[in-house]
Order: C-alpha cells, then sequence, then structure tokens
C-alpha cells in the first residue's frame, strides 16, 4: 500500500485483511520537515495545497500509533536533508 497512512482506520482495515489472507506486513515511513513535502507537494503533476499537506503532517503521528499496533514490523527513517537528489523537478 502507498499513501498518506492518515486515515488510521482504513489503513488498519487493509493491513489486517492482507495479514488474514498469510501477508507479512511491514510499515515503512519516511519522515521529511514538513516545508520540504510543501514544496514537494507543490510541483507533483497533481499539486496538492500548503493546507492539506500540514493537515496531513498534524495527523500522521495518531495514526503511526495506532498501524504500530497491528504491523508485523515498524520502520521509521529520517531524511532530513530538504533537497534530495529524488526530488522529483518540473
Amino acid at each position: 500500500m502507498d499513501g498518506t497512512g492518515t486515515n488510521a482506520e482504513r489503513q488498519a482495515r487493509r493491513m489486517r485483511a492482507a495479514q488474514e489472507a498469510g501477508w507479512f506486513v511491514k510499515v515503512i515511513y519516511v519522515h521529511i520537515p514538513v516545508e520540504t513535502a510543501v514544496r514537494r507537494a507543490a510541483v507533483r503533476e497533481r499539486p496538492i495545497s500548503a493546507e492539506r499537506v500540514y493537515s496531513y503532517h498534524g495527523r500522521i503521528g495518531d495514526a503511526l500509533e495506532h498501524m504500530a499496533h497491528i504491523a508485523d514490523a515498524f520502520e521509521i527513517y529520517d531524511a532530513p536533508t530538504p533537497e534530495p537528489g529524488h526530488t522529483p523537478q518540473r
């Protein structure tokens, strides 16, 4: 699965369904500074508003805590550099 992960109940439902089907569920979350996320969202093919990015950022902590109790494995990575080489550009 890929997505913002901010809808914890939907993510939990999907994770449990995958586990019931025999899948190993691993959550990988890569943290980037919110300012970097706002810049990246603005240059996407389908841009996302800064307000929406800030909203997601404000909700992700609770969602991750919820998912951590369900997943078979859970990893968080920090990507502190504001402009890594893989940043998509237009």
